[in-house]
């Protein structure tokens, strides 16, 4: 288990450079990631350690079959190549780095 303190969180921050990333950004990413995946939203619920399927579903509504389909033909990874900058990218691979070899 790992026990990330406040003190930890900010000086990992501020290692990479991304000062304005909180926490519950990685935990809604987190999530729908497992939505978009098509994890049962029970599991969901229990990872996320969220209270009831229905908080679950009412925060990644993108758990319907249909709207994920929707979602599928977007080009957000185009959209996502051309908007972020390399460096932001490199710094959210580091981030993630130090954070799970914590």
């Amino acid at each position: 288990m790992i026990i990330l303190t406040k003190k930890k969180w900010e000086k990992i921050r501020e290692e990479v450079g991304l000062t304005d990333l909180r926490f519950h950004d990685l935990r809604k990413t987190f999530g729908s990631l497992l939505a978009q995946n098509g994890i049962f939203t029970a599991i969901t619920q229990k990872l996320l350690e969220h209270s009831s399927p229905n908080l679950t579903n009412k925060e990644y509504t993108n758990v319907d079959p249909v709207l994920r389909h929707a979602i599928e033909q977007l080009p957000v990874g185009d959209w996502l190549r051309r908007s972020s900058s390399p460096r932001r990218a490199a710094l959210l691979a580091d981030f993630a780095h130090k954070l799970l070899t914590m």
